[in-house]
């Protein structure tokens, strides 16, 4: 009990300090600091703007009224906002990055247990919390349209439903991201890729162009029935019937996570090649880069 205690205590203050960080990080810039987070609740709105108004054109989805789907979409962008929140920084969702980098040798020789880090590295409470702020406040919204009672009970289901959500999310990116210990340059960005596939139901399929993709995705993509199976959905017909054989593979383009903090462009990092004995990362690069 006490080892859980000292374990715990340990842990948040990890948290307090990441989170002053990030804080300091915000203060040295607030008005590009301030613009960069209107970018990241603009971009929240428009993950859910698509399927609501066509939920509110065709009066409902799936025997589903149109505020039921609102609350829905609700849930879903303040279950992806909580993950942001917690592990958009440094690549600790898109953990086939850092493994594909040699990155987690670095913190094997830590005086913190492995789990530690990962739980703490990537906290980001103020950059990070754009899409958890536009969650929370189109659930309220969606539930003042439902007439919900709002009981203790019912919000301690919510966010017990939150934290299985983003169990399952980062599961699924740690589970596909172990294939970078085999093949650190096919599967650098396999996390990444995974997690986009999550999106397929909600994005459904778009087109992708081979050489966004790594070889790894090119080969899901080219099974039987495309990858929409392993996103929740039924079999595609025609997967394979495009030029480039991804024609149906939702999310192959391995954008990761939508957060600012997680984007190359930002953050200064720069394509990687994932050909056969290419696009390894030089030695010093900083294990911040996406």
């Amino acid at each position: 009990m006490k080892g859980a205690i000292s374990y715990l205590k340990e842990l948040f203050g990890l948290y307090r300090l990441y989170g002053r960080m990030d804080l300091q990080w915000f203060l040295q810039d607030s008005r590009n600091s301030l613009i960069l987070l209107a970018v990241d609740v603009v971009l929240g709105v428009a993950d859910l703007a698509g399927l609501m108004l066509l939920a509110v054109r065709f009066q409902g989805v799936g025997g589903f009224s149109a505020r039921e789907v609102l609350f829905f979409l609700a849930f879903y962008e303040t279950g992806n906002g909580f993950l942001t929140m917690l592990f958009c920084n440094y690549n600790v969702l898109n953990i086939s990055r850092r493994v594909g980098r040699g990155q987690l040798d670095h913190m094997l020789i830590q005086p913190r247990p492995l789990a530690m880090q990962l739980l703490a590295e990537g906290f980001a409470p103020v950059s990070g919390c754009g899409k958890l702020l536009v969650g929370l406040a189109v659930l309220i919204v969606a539930c003042v349209g439902l007439h919900m009672r709002i009981t203790p009970v019912w919000v301690l289901m919510l966010m017990l439903y939150v934290i299985c959500y983003g169990a399952l999310q980062i599961g699924q990116s740690y589970l596909w991201g172990s294939l970078a210990f085999y093949i650190p340059a096919a599967f650098e960005e396999i996390s990444s890729v995974i997690l986009d596939l999550n999106g397929a139901v909600r994005d459904g399929l778009r087109p992708v162009h081979r050489r966004h993709a790594p070889p790894a995705a090119q080969r899901l993509c080219r099974r039987p029935g495309g990858a929409a199976p392993l996103a929740g959905g039924g079999p595609v017909h025609g997967a394979a019937g495009g030029a480039d054989g991804l024609s149906a593979c939702p999310g192959a383009a391995g954008k990761g996570s939508n957060s600012l903090a997680d984007r190359p462009a930002l953050r200064g990092g720069g394509g990687v090649s994932l050909g056969r004995g290419k696009g390894l990362p030089p030695g010093n690069a900083p294990v911040s880069d996406s």
